[in-house]
Formats: C-alpha cells, structure tokens, sequence
C-alpha cells in the first residue's frame, strides 16, 4: 500500500465539541485492530446519513494509512488522531477526527466537496471498496452495533455502548464555516 501523494494539511485543531470518549475508544479499538477488521470483517458497515447508504469500514482504515488529510497528531497529547468524517461545498470544507488517546475532537480544513471525495477516492484505489457521501459529505453517526460486535469478537474490553446513531451527530464532527457561521 503506497499513500497518497498530495499536499500537506493544516494541522489538526480542537474542534467545539471538545472531548467523544465513546468515539475515542472505538476509533482507538478499530485502529488497534485494523489489519485484523481488513481481513476477517472489511465489510461492517459505518451508517450515514441515509438509511439506506452505508460505508464499508475498510474504506476509512484504508484512508488512516494512505491519505494524508486523516491521520495526524493529537494537538492536545500528541497521540494519533484520526480522521473520521469530511466534506463541504465549492472550494470550503472539513475534516472530523478523534485522538485515540484523550479522545479530544479535532477538526482541520480542506479544499471543498472536490477534495474530500477525490482524497478519499485515491486512498480506496484499486480496492472493491468506497466511500458514501450523502449531504455532501463523509461521516457516520453514533456507535455502529455492527463494528462494537466485530471489536468484542477481536477481544476489545474496553468499549463504548452501542447507539441507535439517528439522532446523533455524525462522528468527529465535520463542520466548516462560511462568513463565521458553523455549517453542519
């Protein structure tokens, strides 16, 4: 695997909703075991927005080791925070992510709609796997029943309680602004 050749992104920020432990330990559970989720369960599915549109959660550990734009360190600890979530308009966007160590939400910009799916489409390349934007943008809500299962089955002890998601905001909180006004 060869990551994506691209330019540099800012760095991770403290995003304003502050800490996610539960998306902290998951994401943190899901990175720890991810060569095994590849192999045994690439294909758990990480809800949207819409009922009906899902994304294999291969797509976003493919995405932590080769696109950039996800992967960074912790502006609080140090630790690896990772992507979990991105999109946008024209040319204004963001990426969400969690640390997996304090569990702070972070939060950097990114070009636009165009960016986000051509930087999540490279990282995918030559995989049976891709990414599922619905309202121009990335990202699933709450805590996956099905990916909780899967890291239970790996020997995860330390786990968030599994969520309905559709009331709850997509993970990492994506978000940008335009004129000083947070867009969701």
């Amino acid at each position: 695997m060869t990551r994506q050749a691209s330019t540099l992104p800012a760095k991770w920020e403290r995003a304003p909703s502050s800490y996610n432990l539960d998306l902290g330990l998951l994401i943190r559970g899901v990175h720890e075991h991810r060569d095994k989720i590849l192999k045994f369960y690439p294909l758990v599915k990480l809800p949207s927005d819409h009922p009906k549109v899902s994304t294999p959660v291969a797509a976003l550990i493919l995405a932590w080791e080769r696109w950039n734009y996800v992967q960074g360190d912790c502006p609080e600890c140090g630790a690896r925070a990772l992507g979990i979530s991105f999109g946008g308009l024209l040319n204004v966007g963001s990426v969400g992510g969690v640390c997996t160590k304090c569990a702070l939400v972070v939060t950097r910009p990114i070009g636009g709609i165009a960016a986000a799916i051509r930087g999540s489409a490279a990282s995918v390349e030559g995989t049976p796997y891709e990414f599922k934007f619905v309202n121009f943008r990335f990202g699933f809500r709450g805590i996956p029943r099905s990916l909780v299962a899967v890291l239970r089955k790996l020997g995860v002890t330390e786990l968030p309680k599994a969520s309905r998601g559709a009331d709850e905001p997509i993970g990492g909180g994506a978000y940008f602004t335009m004129d000083g006004e947070r867009i969701a």
